[in-house]
């Protein structure tokens, strides 16, 4: 007798708890009572630390304390028809959770009946579509590729930051006026041909002289003692909330949004604290994207003004 595999693979995070499994369990039993009143399960649990447990009762799979240090790391659920020892079922749904990244979720089902397991996978599909976690942040984790890009873009904010800094510096304390003799490029201009045509100039020139030299060093003092300082505060106010906010994402990312949750046990008070700290956290952002817009616009505007 031919048998009909069918498979599919949701590569996505997923959070299940008691209802939702329950519910999945329920459909896989009422499709298999179609063929006989009695079914053998099994539902297999492997926790972190190599540890796993084998029970033929969903109930069971409740009870395990889930705690943070032996969380369930891969759940197989296996329903098969009543067969006979040494026989292979002629019909079985297999359907695992599993955390490793990236999360994903399998089921198979496997039967005689082509349109019954067909029909099987429908029903299935659409219990496993209610686990899927649909937000953007733990998608985009779930990815391969993802802290590879992650990687490499907190290297070039890294470089351009760097950048900016030495930038910021070099340029806030540089000016024309800082050499030559406080004398600009246009100074030298308008005395070059006076110095050409007599070799001494007159008091008259001697006194233009010294006042366009007075007032250039004046108006670097001016501008030099505001200027600078607002500048690398304006750098500081950029780099400070940028950095507080990459090292944030950064946390939350590695701790704050589990790609696979089983919620029973003590997971369930593990996942509600990780989910007020993500909106403690999320609040803290947008307090420094504030902050930081806040303090370049005044120190811009400080600098403008002085100038």
């Amino acid at each position: 007798m031919d048998v009909v595999r069918v498979h599919k693979r949701f590569l996505a995070p997923f959070l299940v708890d008691r209802t939702k499994l329950t519910r999945l369990h329920d459909v896989v039993t009422e499709k298999l009572s179609e063929f006989s009143p009695n079914h053998e399960d099994k539902f297999v649990a492997i926790l972190a630390r190599e540890r796993a447990i084998e029970t033929p009762n969903l109930t069971d799979v409740f009870n395990l304390d889930n705690s943070e240090r032996h969380p369930i790391a891969n759940l197989r659920l296996l329903c098969t028809s009543p067969t006979p020892a040494g026989k292979t079922p002629e019909h079985e749904v297999r359907v695992e959770f599993d955390s490793e990244r990236p999360a994903d979720i399998s089921a198979s089902v496997h039967s005689a009946n082509q349109q019954w397991a067909l029909a099987t996978m429908a029903k299935i599909e659409e219990q496993l579509e209610r686990v899927l976690q649909r937000d953007v942040i733990p998608r985009l984790l779930n990815k391969r590729m993802f802290w590879p890009l992650t990687g490499l873009v907190t290297m070039m904010a890294l470089w351009l930051s760097m950048f900016a800094v030495v930038l910021g510096t070099t340029g806030s304390g540089s000016s024309p006026q800082i050499s030559r003799m406080w004398l600009s490029d246009k100074d030298l201009q308008d005395f070059e041909p006076l110095i050409g045509q007599n070799r001494i100039l007159t008091q008259e020139q001697v006194a233009q002289l010294l006042t366009r030299q007075l007032r250039n060093l004046v108006d670097k003092e001016k501008s030099g003692s505001r200027g600078p300082q607002w500048s690398a505060f304006r750098i500081a106010s950029l780099v400070i909330p940028v950095g507080l906010i990459a090292s944030s994402l950064l946390y939350m990312a590695l701790t704050c949004y589990p790609l696979a949750v089983f919620l029973w046990g003590d997971r369930e008070e593990l996942h509600r604290s990780l989910v007020t700290r993500r909106r403690a956290i999320w609040s803290l952002i947008i307090v420094s994207m504030g902050v930081g817009v806040l303090a370049n616009l005044f120190a811009y505007g400080v600098v403008v003004g002085a100038q």
